[in-house]
């Protein structure tokens, strides 16, 4: 065989075999992609059937996720994988912006304010810590929060230590208050009206969000309660004042007054106490 002979066929061979290899190595990742794209509508069917499970209960629970997993939260959705996506609209969720890990665990408590206005599901890894950071003042109500044992969270009094600040600082997430108050976070300030609001600051890299969720919630719900006393009528009982303070809520949440809306919040618990003590059926 001549050497020019030799020459075409090693030349061949080796363009045959990048040829071929190329094809193998696109086929695996093509594979690959694929198999990512089911595991991660897989997950998220299990995430999506896990929030509407604990929906109806008060509880917390961890779901494995089998391989490592990136999930990718934001206020109106969420995405498994950089593929498979699912809507949250009507779901108030306290995460961080991007969760990685095996497992995930959550946890949902109701929302009051006085009346029920959803449930908030608290989402973590189980590779996350949490860090509380108390002061002498804050010490006993910090101690007191009651996160399922399944989340890593340690209370702490050490202020190097990056996390959530119930005490003075200037980094971080700031929380001044006890049952309700102010989470401060840079320069922008928000209100938290009960303990699951609380815990949500915790749990959230998009406390606004959570706030925007629940102030819509909220307004919806007294305009349903205020057509519902409109509308009761009973021998011996007036809603008149009950009515008149949802209609003042709906405006307060409307305009975000906060602290108009603790106030309002607290005369109606009182006045729906007030109608049961008197016999009368309640507003909510």
């Amino acid at each position: 065989m001549k050497k020019g002979q030799i020459q075409f066929n090693w030349i061949f061979v080796i363009v045959a075999g990048a040829i071929i290899l190329a094809f193998f190595i696109n086929f695996g990742m093509k594979y690959m992609e694929l198999q990512n794209k089911k595991l991660g509508v897989q997950a998220a069917r299990g995430i999506e059937n896990e929030l509407d499970n604990l929906k109806t209960v008060q509880l917390y629970t961890e779901l494995p996720l089998g391989l490592n997993t990136k999930i990718e939260f934001s206020c109106n959705n969420f995405k498994v994988n950089d593929y498979a996506s699912r809507g949250l609209s009507d779901k108030i969720i306290a995460s961080d912006r991007i969760i990685e890990g095996k497992s995930l665990l959550l946890w949902t408590q109701e929302i009051y304010a006085p009346f029920k206005i959803g449930n908030i599901f608290y989402i973590s890894s189980s590779e996350r810590k949490h860090y509380l950071i108390y002061d002498s003042s804050s010490f006993e109500f910090v101690k007191g929060l009651d996160i399922p044992e399944i989340f890593d969270v340690e209370k702490t009094d050490d202020k190097e230590i990056e996390g959530i600040y119930f005490t003075d600082s200037d980094k971080g997430v700031v929380i001044r208050g006890k049952e309700k108050g102010i989470v401060r976070i840079g320069n922008e300030e928000y209100p938290y009206f009960n303990i699951p609001m609380l815990y949500a600051a915790i749990f959230s890299s998009d406390y606004k969000c959570i706030v925007d969720k629940v102030l819509s919630n909220m307004e919806e719900m007294a305009e349903i309660y205020s057509n519902k006393a409109l509308y009761i009528k009973q021998q011996g009982c007036s809603y008149v004042l009950i009515k008149n303070t949802l209609d003042k809520l709906r405006d307060a949440v409307r305009k975000k007054d906060y602290g108009k809306i603790n106030e309002l919040i607290e005369q109606l618990e009182q006045q729906n106490k007030d109608m049961y003590n008197k016999g009368c059926t309640t507003v909510f």
